[in-house]
Formats: structure tokens, sequence, C-alpha cells
């Protein structure tokens, strides 16, 4: 369409979704500006330059509704710094890891530590899978983490729930560093093998239900549970793993008991989860829209033969 050939003109490539067309705005009403300070100053030269002040000092008054702007400090701790040394240090792993801003801190952080991220951000997110990184975070496993490299959790803790810092203390004991801002923990050594971990609530109603979990090697995987749809008479349901769907069903009030056989073709991170279809609008309004959700009680992820194929 013309539409899409012209969002591939220089400029206006930047307007490629509704809410970005306020910056063609911004330049109209910049224009339209600059031709009234034109006209002012030909037409009355002293009088224009007063009105073009008192129009400065104004636009700085209505300023003050974002005073005083927010700013933290760029001084990066000795600590940190200190981990560019450390051969022992294969990368680090900032958390929580899907807090944003504690992201883009980790990678401020970086360029003065110069380690690898376990996540990192790319645009908006991270490319890491999240069942990689979530698995990681809530386990605090030492043989997860020495077989993904991690050997120092940075905690950003403004960001960070008092559970994870809990849970970092009792892991790995007292920070090798810490301050208002920050904590950096090492993770113990271990020579132990990964083993078969999972995380997903046990009884749960949602639109969409998800369970991660770490696969030492390919094989079978069991997924137990009774499901349920409990505010309508049908709904149906796509069970997927890794985003490929393995099967269908359609949930009524009455719980209906499953026992799925999952098959992965790979050691390593999986996800599986469970859609209402289609999806539930957004937003939701109480007076207006009832989404039907799935209900899930005492649902079980377990290996079955994790060499069989």
């Amino acid at each position: 369409s013309p539409a899409a050939l012209l969002y591939q003109l220089p400029g206006l490539s930047l307007a490629r979704t509704p809410a970005r067309f306020t910056f063609a705005f911004a330049l109209a009403v910049a224009a339209l500006a600059g031709y009234g300070a034109f006209t002012l100053m030909n037409r009355w030269p002293k009088r224009g330059r007063a009105l073009l002040v008192i129009a400065g000092l104004f636009a700085l008054f209505e300023y003050q509704a974002f005073w005083p702007y927010a700013t933290v400090t760029a001084d990066v701790p000795p600590a940190v710094q200190a981990l560019r040394t450390r051969d022992d240090v294969r990368a680090v792993m900032d958390m929580p890891w899907g807090n944003l801003l504690a992201a883009k801190e980790g990678m401020f952080l970086q360029t003065e530590h110069h380690k690898p991220l376990i996540a990192g951000q790319v645009t908006r997110g991270t490319p890491v899978s999240p069942a990689k990184l979530t698995l990681l975070e809530e386990t605090l496993d030492p043989a997860l983490m020495n077989a993904d490299g991690v050997d120092v959790v940075m905690l950003h803790k403004r960001y960070a729930s008092d559970t994870l810092i809990k849970n970092l203390r009792d892991s790995f004991g007292a920070p090798t560093y810490e301050d208002e801002r920050l904590a950096l923990f090492d993770v113990p050594d271990t020579q132990a093998a990964p083993q078969f971990v999972s995380i997903g609530a046990r009884d749960t109603t949602s639109e969409r239900p998800v369970w991660h979990f770490y696969a030492p090697a390919a094989g079978w995987y069991r997924f137990e549970a009774a499901l349920s749809s409990p505010n309508t008479d049908a709904r149906a349901i796509a069970l997927r793993l890794n985003d490929a769907v393995i099967t269908r069903a359609t949930l009524t009030d009455a719980p209906t008991l499953f026992d799925l056989l999952l098959y992965v073709d790979a050691a390593g991170y999986h996800t599986f989860t469970l859609n209402v279809v289609p999806r539930c609008p957004s937003p939701i309004t109480p007076n207006t829209l009832i989404c039907p959700l799935a209900q899930v009680t005492g649902a079980q992820l377990t290996p079955l033969d994790a060499t069989s194929s």
C-alpha cells in the first residue's frame, strides 16, 4: 500500500505506530513557532524580541511541573570495576531479570566490568529464553548456574522483592559487596550436574497458565492436572510446548483429568503453556466483559523416562 511504502522512507519510518505520529505533530508545531518568531521579529523588532523572551520564560516556568528531574549517580562501585580482572567470572546475571530498568542499569555497569551478561536487552526486551531466566532466578540452583556460566549475581535492590533478596542471602550467604543500590553475590562452585526442575502453579486460574522446566536430557515428560473452565459452558484451549501446539481440547465447568506425555528432543530449558482460544481481549472491564479462564487443579510436571526416545 502507499502508506507501507511511505513508512520505509527516512524520517517517516519513525512513525511506525499511531502513537508516534506525535513526532510529526511536534515538527509541525515547531515549524509554526518558527514562522511566528520570524513574523514578530520583522514586524516589531524591539517588541518582538521582548515577546520571544517572555514566551521563553513562560516555557521554562511551565517545565517546573517536571522539576526536579529524576537522576541517579553515575559512579560505579570499585567492586563492580574489579570484576573485569577476575578470571573466575565467566558471566554476570542481573536480577530481577524481568525489570527493564534493572536491565538498563546492568548494561551500564557492564561498561565497567566488561563481563558477558546472561540476559541483557535488545530494544525493549531480552532475547534469552524466559524459561532459562525464570528457573535460574527462582531456583538459584548452583548446578544450573554453573552449567550456564553464571559466576556472579548482581542484585538491583530497588527493583527486587523481599523474597528474592532473602532467597539470595539464604542460598549464597552474605554478599561480597553491598550498598544502597547493589549487592553482589558469588555463586558457589559445584561439580554437580543439573537435574530436572520445574516451576509452575499446582493450582491456578488464569488465561495462560505457564510451566517452565529444565530437561537434563531428551526424552518424555508427563503433565497431569484436572482442567476446567469455571465461568463458561465450554471453552477451547490449546496446549503448547515451546510455542508449538501439541493438542487442543474443550473445557467445561466440570473438571477433566488430563494426562499428557511431552517429548523434548534436546536437553535444556522448555516452556509448557495452556492457552484459552481465542485470547481474552485487553483491557477487560468488569462491567462489560467476562473472560472465560482455565482453572488448573493438582498440576504436576515430572520426567517419565529421560533416556527413552
